[in-house]
């Protein structure tokens, strides 16, 4: 079934944004709905609204993404780059519910020296999803992120260098 656009102006807006894309902008909104119709996984049929405006706006908004290498257009389909799957799961990390009291959502990684580039985007990744360092290595949220994230890194292939869990705090 192809994707319909109209139906991202109805849906709730009460989330936290990426802030990559700007506060509660119409293409943080685009980029999540996309996500979630699984533009993330393989392509996807896309429908543009027959409204002037808001097909006017839902192009720019796909030219944003575009240009900032998140999506790729193709004919009437969307596929998102990784970049774009990056995008997406932070806007699902910060879309997490709060831990209850004692508890917080701890990662750990090990990544070698070699990819120092995979490292700092980690660390800007984590900065964006809201994450406290403990360390250079250690992080945590008091959201419940560790399902989302650990999702996210086997993804990447990076689940044998990431370890992501939730873990009681006894203060």
């Amino acid at each position: 079934m192809p994707i319909d656009p109209f139906m991202l102006h109805r849906k709730n807006l009460n989330k936290n944004p990426f802030f990559l894309l700007g506060h509660y902008s119409q293409t943080n909104i685009l980029l999540r709905w996309l996500g979630e119709k699984g533009a993330n996984k393989k392509w996807q049929e896309f429908v543009l609204p027959k409204n002037h405006q808001i097909r006017w706006a839902t192009l720019n908004d796909l030219k944003r993404l575009t240009k900032r290498r998140l999506i790729r257009v193709k004919d009437n389909k969307v596929l998102f780059s990784k970049k774009g799957v990056a995008a997406f799961m932070a806007l699902r990390v910060l879309q997490t519910s709060p831990l209850p009291s004692g508890q917080i959502c701890l990662l750990a990684f090990d990544i070698p020296e070699k990819k120092r580039i995979l490292r700092k985007f980690l660390r800007s990744f984590l900065k964006a999803a809201d994450f406290e360092r403990l360390q250079k290595s250690v992080w945590f949220s008091h959201f419940d992120a560790s399902g989302v994230l650990n999702e996210y890194f086997s993804y990447l292939g990076l689940s044998k260098q990431i370890i992501v869990l939730t873990a009681f705090v006894d203060r």
